[in-house]
């Protein structure tokens, strides 16, 4: 009997650090792989701050009101940038061009200048980002200058005529945070309605005497990157 309890105080030792070395181990293998480890615990996206964006833009011009018959597309590239006042709120600005074709294979371009606000949905348990946006569009264009002014052009006003005017717009969009959590590919579609109202003629602004009612449909697949 007392040799039994020498041995058994002399292994109980090994025993109990042998088991505290394992329970260790299993601990750092732990924190390690499970998804509740510090560094899993940032949200797919970075929604925070200031972000830049651009793309491609294929877009079309219809004309709703005035003078002017056109249902013409084209296409063209869009760069902006906003800042995220919340993760689910930001304000945007961006600017976009493209050139379209008329029915009598007529290049002009069409140039928007917007401003708003992005709802964002999504972003902290997924790398999808649900957008909506929409705010205000200053508008410029050419038309031609006998569509615009039918009965009698001004002096000097030449084959095409600049236009301008402002217009509301509104869209949905789509975010992927593939790779990181602050670049994302992204698409989205907005629609902005409004009047040409005004034109540009030898340097001065002229108001159209029949504004011309223009929806433009702007498709838009890019990249948006967060600063920091």
């Amino acid at each position: 009997m007392t040799i039994g309890a020498a041995n058994a105080r002399r292994y109980i030792p090994i025993v109990f650090r042998d088991y505290r070395a394992r329970q260790s181990l299993l601990a750092i293998v732990l924190s390690a792989s499970l998804p509740c480890g510090a560094a899993s615990q940032r949200p797919r996206a970075d929604l925070s701050g200031p972000f830049l964006y651009g793309g491609f833009v294929a877009g079309s011009v219809t004309a709703e009101s005035g003078p002017i018959d056109a249902n013409d597309t084209g296409y063209g590239w869009n760069a902006g940038a906003g800042f995220g006042l919340r993760t689910w709120l930001a304000v945007v600005g961006d600017y976009t061009i493209f050139r379209a074709t008329d029915a009598g294979s007529r290049q002009y371009d069409v140039e928007q200048s917007t401003a708003g606000v992005r709802l964002r949905f999504g972003g902290a348990q997924t790398n999808s980002v649900f957008l909506l946006e929409g705010g205000g569009a200053h508008r410029r264009t050419e038309f031609r200058t006998t569509t615009v002014f039918s009965t009698s052009p001004p002096p000097g006003a030449g084959d095409a005529v600049r236009a301008e005017g402002w217009a509301g717009w509104f869209g949905p969009g789509l975010q992927w945070y593939a790779f990181d959590n602050r670049v994302a590919l992204e698409g989205s579609v907005a629609w902005a309605w409004g009047t040409f109202s005004h034109a540009k003629l030898n340097g001065a602004r002229v108001a159209l005497d029949d504004p011309v009612g223009i929806t433009t449909l702007r498709f838009r697949v890019g990249v948006s990157a967060t600063l920091f």
